[in-house]
């Protein structure tokens, strides 16, 4: 287990005035983290072979040292996007949602693994440079932000600037124990993400950060809105009961029993006069939900892509729809590319909007799943053609085995679908010593509420 490191100040200890220089002071732990991944990365694999960094820009940031998932455009530089070689041409302009941090001074000390174009829910990238997970070297870190989850775990980064479509940040947060910040969908423009420079989604893809604390979380995000000074700290009225909506069911939907448990164990731990708990009165994961998003994702990735390519997924992806019906199949109706089809699905997703809002009437903060198993060992794609994998593996769920994608799939795509925002936070580890992490999901806009709670529960 390579998560033992030296006790890695906040970043607002970084900032306090008691400090020294707060340049010095990030001088110093820059250096402490580059020793630290000197150290132990041969083994984790958390940062990308090949990196081309930027030049520090000098601003009230000071140097505050992050790191990077390598899917983001950075002026002047060359990205990875997986692939394990860089781009022939140089970025021309930062993706927008780190120009801030680029502009105010924050320093990149690294890039992080990621697979290719960010489409595996493991982390290996298209040279086969994998990341390892910090707890357990043979399993995986999650994906696709595998990369910066593991080296905020392992000590190597103090936070990672990483992205999530359908899981891409809380899985990798869950697996390595550590938390992570996916803001409401639209808050951050996604451009500047994929390959090419100008290109986005309408929906889903959201830039987060992956941190070690929630208050750190909360300062980073806003570096990352334009802020130049220290926000102020988390806070949640101590006089009243924190109102949680419990949307754990084993009974309804698969989840493991060491998972299970973790859940239950923490639930039970929680001062009955802090916080309270009560039942959903809507199913978050109902398969309707889950076929949606996978519907209307595939439609607007689908519209980056070539008709002849969109058509050769349709025509011999028939053994992977039929391992994964709720996500590839679906993915791959959505590569049909039918307006009409598509205008339908954003009108259900309304509805599904409308309801979930309502949630928030009765409770602060929802907690559910993010996955039904903790970290597996590391699986081999059945299939990989330049990048684009597919798997033949099922995980075993209880009484019943799900495939690969649909099993990775079933708690993050639902609420990807909501937009809402969502902070990852670790409940514990199994008795394999493996974390467990929750979602714990917020209004949307209100995420100063949503990490105050974090940070009351999760200190």
């Amino acid at each position: 287990m390579l998560t033992d490191h030296p006790n890695l100040p906040t970043i607002r200890k970084l900032f306090t005035a008691e400090l020294s220089n707060s340049k010095t002071r990030f001088d110093e732990i820059a250096a402490q983290l580059t020793q630290r991944r000197a150290e132990i990365d041969d083994q984790i694999g958390a940062f990308c072979v090949f990196e081309d960094l930027p030049v520090l820009q000098s601003g009230p940031l000071a140097g505050l040292p992050i790191s990077f998932k390598d899917q983001f455009h950075i002026a002047g530089t060359r990205s990875g996007f997986g692939t394990g070689q860089p781009t022939k041409a140089k970025s021309v302009s930062d993706a927008p949602a780190i120009a801030a941090l680029r502009k105010n001074g924050a320093k990149i000390i690294g890039r992080t693994n990621l697979p290719p174009f960010a489409m595996d829910f493991q982390t290996v990238d298209g040279a086969g440079h994998r990341t390892n997970n910090p707890y357990d070297l043979t399993r995986t870190s999650g994906g696709s932000s595998g990369g910066g989850a593991a080296a905020v775990a392992s000590g190597m980064s103090l936070v990672d600037i990483g992205a999530d479509l359908s899981g891409s940040l809380r899985i990798p947060a869950s697996f390595c124990g550590v938390m992570s910040l996916m803001p409401t969908d639209g808050q951050f423009s996604n451009q500047g993400m994929l390959l090419g420079e100008t290109r986005k989604l309408d929906h889903f893809a959201r830039p987060g950060v992956i941190g070690r604390h929630a208050d750190d979380l909360w300062i980073v995000y806003q570096f990352m809105r334009g802020a130049t000074t220290l926000p102020e700290p988390l806070g949640f009225d101590a006089v009243k009961p924190i109102k949680i909506g419990w949307g754990v069911d084993a009974q309804k939907h698969p989840l493991c029993a060491d998972v299970a448990s973790i859940f239950s164990t923490w639930r039970e731990a929680q001062d009955v006069q802090k916080v309270r708990f009560g039942a959903l009165q809507q199913d978050l994961f109902a398969q309707e939900r889950r076929q949606e998003f996978a519907f209307l994702m595939g439609y607007e990735t689908g519209g980056l892509l070539p008709w002849a390519v969109r058509q050769m997924a349709r025509m011999f992806g028939g053994d992977s729809a039929q391992r994964s019906p709720d996500f590839l199949a679906q993915i791959y109706h959505g590569y049909g590319r039918s307006k009409l089809q598509y205008e339908a699905g954003l009108k259900r997703r309304e509805r599904f909007i409308k309801s979930g809002i309502e949630m928030f009437d009765e409770f602060d903060v929802v907690i559910t799943p993010v996955t039904p198993m903790a970290a597996f060992h590391h699986v081999s794609p059945s299939q990989d053609r330049n990048g684009v994998r597919d798997y033949d593996h099922s995980f075993e769920i209880g009484q019943q085995w799900i495939g690969y994608m649909d099993a990775l799939t079933y708690y993050t795509g639902a609420i990807s679908l909501l937009g809402f925002p969502v902070v990852t936070v670790p409940l514990g580890l199994t008795a394999e010593g493996l974390p467990v992490g929750a979602q714990m999901i917020g209004h949307p806009d209100k995420e100063k509420q949503l990490l105050s709670v974090a940070a009351s529960l999760f200190s």
